[in-house]
């Protein structure tokens, strides 16, 4: 169902696109044919053996739905205009998320999982995931030329608001995507910004630049405190409701010596009554940082990746050629000292389980191109346009969640949706600035 609903606003979105009569457009032909193959591939398979849920009608959007859609901006070539909107929209959403975190806090309702906020999530990692791609949104969008104060404050709410959400969800990957986008914006401002006009020219943007590194860490400061305000409502919480307890027991054994005419009122055994200087176990509500820096036994590298060395040798047993009936998959053998995860947090061995070795190899390539294609355009330096950064953005997330997490069917998470929308200036480029 979820498909179908992002098909109908897939191609809506292409139809509103067309602002002029279609032409012919050149496709790169190793990037056109890597990526029909890859669709193919997992299509044909999903006829031989149950595959899972969403991957038939995934890649059936991949091959129809996209093209069109990566045909419709290739004729227009303006996708600053697309990727302006996609980032704002994006942010948005991270805004909204933040507010929501903030009202669950003064409340006292926050959910955790091993110290990390949830939110509205089952997983604290997809949490994290709304701040990862807010953060590739307003990267982009500080190299969007605009006068307006409100445009630039907008866009430093979002960058505060998207690396507060990473750093509360303590998600390891996310906190490495930020990295690396963080790394890719630096050098893309480099040659951008400083190197054509010198420090003094680029003084006001450098000044902007500052906001929104302020504006960053006051949000982390806000998100910090927000968790100390949750944590001691919840200890108010337990407090009163240990008083409430105690005023209960006592009234419970006051009326109890009323009718046996007893002349001294009975108090409440020690056992019964909860002694209100306890501390409160806060385990649940321990500091993000420990789960970033201590919550792995770091002396084995399987332990620190979270026994993902151990799932990928348990999936990597039943690689083969045409892959395996998903529906059967037996996860008490699969998932033996390893993440509970019904995924193999791999694209490779999660393709190549469900679809086979020459399917998953097929996907691969594909990504190892248009990462290719994205650092030509970081550091090659006639790629000056902001939209180039996006893609080198959407691009390392991609790679990164690809290789210790899932990332394959479209509109199942914001990285692989991120992916295929970044493909659509890599599908024209032949090596020219100006690839449309």
């Amino acid at each position: 169902m979820v498909h179908f609903v992002c098909s109908i606003l897939l191609f809506a979105l292409i139809i509103f696109s067309i602002r002029r009569p279609l032409k012919p457009v050149k496709w790169n032909k190793l990037i056109f044919y890597t990526f029909f193959a890859a669709g193919l591939g997992v299509f044909v398979i999903s006829f031989l053996h149950p595959i899972g849920d969403g991957y038939r009608a995934g890649y059936l959007l991949v091959m129809l739905g996209f093209p069109c859609l990566y045909y419709v901006w290739n004729n227009r070539g303006d996708y600053n205009t697309l990727y302006i909107r996609i980032s704002a929209s994006t942010c948005l959403v991270a805004i909204l998320y933040f507010i929501y975190y903030a009202n669950l806090a003064s409340q006292g309702e926050l959910d955790f999982l091993d110290g990390r906020v949830c939110a509205s999530f089952y997983d604290p990692n997809m949490f994290s995931m709304i701040g990862m791609v807010a953060v590739i949104a307003a990267l982009y969008m500080i190299l969007i030329k605009r006068d307006s104060v409100v445009w630039y404050a907008y866009t430093a709410v979002s960058m505060g608001v998207a690396i507060s959400i990473v750093y509360l969800g303590g998600s390891r990957l996310s906190i490495l995507v930020v990295a690396a986008c963080l790394f890719s914006f630096a050098v893309f401002y480099i040659k951008t910004v400083i190197i054509p006009g010198g420090f003094r020219p680029a003084g006001i943007r450098i000044i902007k630049l500052a906001i929104v590194i302020a504006s960053t860490v006051m949000f982390v400061f806000a998100g910090n405190f927000l968790l100390s305000m949750n944590n001691m409502i919840v200890v108010e919480k337990a407090m009163q409701a240990e008083i409430e307890a105690t005023a209960d027991a006592e009234t419970a054994d006051a009326e109890t010596a009323a009718q046996a005419e007893q002349t001294e009122q009975a108090e409440p055994a020690a056992s019964e009554v909860p002694d209100i200087n306890q501390p409160v176990d806060a385990d649940e509500n321990q500091d993000v940082i420990d789960r970033i820096v201590s919550s792995s036994d770091l002396t084995t590298p399987d332990s620190f990746l979270s026994g993902r060395l151990t799932l990928w040798k348990n999936y990597g047993q039943f690689l083969n050629m045409t892959g395996n009936d998903f529906s059967k998959t037996d996860w008490a053998v699969m998932n033996a000292n390893a993440p509970k995860a019904k995924h193999a947090h791999n694209n490779f061995f999660e393709l190549g389980y469900r679809c086979g070795i020459p399917v998953a190899c097929i996907n691969i390539l594909l990504e190892l191109f248009a990462g290719i294609i994205c650092l030509i355009w970081l550091f090659g330096r006639k790629y000056t346009d902001p939209y180039y950064l996006f893609c080198v953005m959407a691009m390392a997330c991609y790679a990164l969640e690809s290789m210790f997490d899932i990332a394959t069917i479209p509109f199942e998470r914001p990285a692989p949706y991120f992916f295929y929308m970044a493909m659509i200036p890599v599908f024209v480029f032949r090596g020219g600035k100006q690839d449309q």
